[in-house]
């Protein structure tokens, strides 16, 4: 507890001793930081601006790797949200360190996207209401990115997207999941296999077993 008390007081001291010296400092017509700032010189802070952008740009490209993949592969059909809990997943990290989130993810991608790294179409919103056409793509985008892909995973999966389904309810049936996937497979975006058994785990990397349900 000495030990404590004595630490908050050099604290103390030198907190007073840095004031004062501000102070004395002012008085001989002395200020502090970049002058160029403090004036707001226009060369200075678009060189600050600059500065700061530039290594923005450098952080968003060591992560680029790690991200680019996902991001080509489910933007626009998914919200940001969803990509970044995919990449979350995977074990994708921002340039931080810390995990990714919706608005964070977007604003890397722009950076991206404006330098031409990725197309700007996937900078696109992502759509409210859907035709059949962009249900079934979302359908195969879920057997690909679902840790378990069985028709009930892949229905709640939709539900928390807000997707309606083909006649315009919010709850979605495995049927109707059923008949979704059997048209990406016409439609030659997934192989003809049957999906997993609800208590069957998928192991991580492996396409799934089945797009029939397992009987």
């Amino acid at each position: 507890m000495a030990l404590i008390g004595y630490a908050r007081v050099s604290t103390d001291e030198i907190r007073e001793r840095t004031r004062a010296g501000l102070k004395a400092a002012r008085e001989l017509g002395r200020i502090g930081g970049n002058p160029g700032l403090r004036l707001r010189s226009e060369t200075v802070i678009r060189a600050v601006h600059g500065a700061r952008d530039a290594r923005r740009d450098a952080d968003v490209l060591r992560v680029a790797d790690d991200i680019l993949a996902e991001v080509r592969a489910m933007r626009p059909a998914y919200p940001w949200e969803t990509v970044a809990r995919t990449l979350a997943r995977k074990g994708a990290r921002r340039p931080d360190g810390g995990p990714w989130t919706g608005p964070a993810l977007a604003r890397a991608v722009r950076r991206l996207a404006r330098d031409g790294f990725v197309d700007k179409a996937v900078l696109e919103r992502t759509p409210r209401r859907r035709d059949s056409d962009d249900l079934v793509t979302l359908v195969a985008m879920a057997v690909r990115t679902l840790e378990i892909p069985t028709l009930a995973n892949i229905a709640r999966h939709l539900e928390h997207l807000h997707c309606r389904t083909p006649r315009g309810e919010t709850r979605w049936s495995t049927s109707s999941v059923q008949n979704l996937l059997a048209q990406a497979v016409a439609q030659g975006l997934l192989e003809d296999r049957p999906l997993p058994a609800p208590d069957t785990p998928r192991r991580r990397g492996r396409p799934p077993k089945s797009l029939r349900p397992a009987g």
